[in-house]
């Protein structure tokens, strides 16, 4: 949801401006910083997918709550990835 309380459909991790993808900063969702390495991407996206992963969450709602953090989280790191050079 934006700030105007109104959904976003959420476009595929193939975009090549994030941007684009609800206005997610890829950097800020994986918790690190803009000259950040490939492998420090790689440890903050393992540490951030093993918490938000929806099979740790007891729920439904949980459980869709987080599939929904979690497509942001995988879009951010293959955002990231590709522009490190890594396909």
């Amino acid at each position: 949801y934006d700030s105007k309380g109104s959904s976003h459909s959420y476009q595929s991790s193939k975009t090549d401006n994030f941007s684009e993808l609800q206005g997610y900063n890829p950097y800020k969702t994986l918790e690190v910083s803009p000259d950040s390495s490939l492998e420090e991407i790689d440890k903050a996206y393992r540490k951030i997918a093993r918490k938000y992963h929806p099979d740790r969450f007891q729920t439904e709602a949980d459980r869709q709550n987080a599939t929904k953090v979690m497509s942001i989280i995988n879009a951010s790191y293959e955002f990231l990835k590709k522009k490190h050079g890594k396909k």
